[in-house]
């Protein structure tokens, strides 16, 4: 079988893995995850209101009578509960996206794929869900944790996977979240016009969803036109410049 070859042009990008920062030709700039950070989360307040008010639940015992020191404790352990499942499904969401990370870079380089399965049973159901995935789909793994920046609007990222899925070339975003937002699709745009810029140019844009609470794998294709998703891109870094400079 005859391999897709895709070279990128050359930039002088440098990547800083103790505070995931870009240099980019000497200057610092910023990423594409840092510029839609200033995207609004409407989910995150009603998400972090039920595990809330889920925690106080838990906590409260029927047909007790409580002090209001006691209610007060509750209180604030109901209030750290969206954070201790943050931290809990993001490392659960960081194994998952390594374990993914690690297979498609061994997928590319070598003919047999050697990589130890998850033993968290919650990861490992992820894992199986990609694998399956994978075996519904004729699909050859081309970069994996790709470093790419555009020189013209000066920001950096790095693309988790290029594939071609199907015959088609696929620029490939993993997600462990708990569902798929819009701000996936305006993410990928940014990927995409740096990858431009480096001469590659893509025929689909996809969020490889991999639930860890037992939901259904998808291979989901953004839906939203590019050109939509670029504006939006553009936009949320120049607002991320405007309001980094109060800082």
């Amino acid at each position: 079988m005859i391999k897709t070859e895709i070279k990128l042009k050359k930039i002088d990008l440098v990547f800083n893995e103790k505070d995931h920062s870009y240099l980019l030709n000497g200057i610092y700039v910023p990423g594409v995850t840092t510029a839609i950070g200033v995207l609004p989360k409407p989910a995150l307040v009603p998400w972090a209101a039920k595990l809330t008010s889920e925690a106080i639940g838990n906590l409260i015992e029927p047909d007790r009578i409580y002090s209001r020191k006691e209610i007060d404790e509750i209180c604030k352990k109901g209030k750290m509960a969206w954070r201790e499942k943050r931290d809990s499904s993001a490392d659960k969401g960081t194994q998952a996206h390594s374990f993914l990370e690690s297979y498609v870079k061994t997928a590319f380089e070598k003919d047999v794929i050697t990589i130890p399965m998850p033993t968290d049973p919650d990861v490992r159901n992820s894992v199986d869900n990609f694998l399956q995935w994978e075996k519904q789909h004729t699909v050859e793994w081309l970069m994996s944790e790709v470093r790419i920046a555009s020189e013209e609007h000066q920001y950096a990222g790095t693309l988790d996977a290029l594939a071609v899925v199907d015959g088609r070339l696929t620029l490939i975003d993993f997600k462990t979240s708990a569902g798929i937002y819009e701000s996936f699709y305006i993410q990928t745009a940014g990927y995409q016009i740096a990858l431009e810029e480096l001469g590659c140019v893509p025929d689909q844009r996809m969020i490889l969803w991999i639930p860890k609470e037992g939901k259904k794998f998808d291979g989901h294709i953004v839906p939203t036109t590019y050109g939509q998703d670029k504006q939006a891109f553009l936009t949320a870094l120049a607002m991320y410049r405007v309001i980094s400079g109060y800082k």
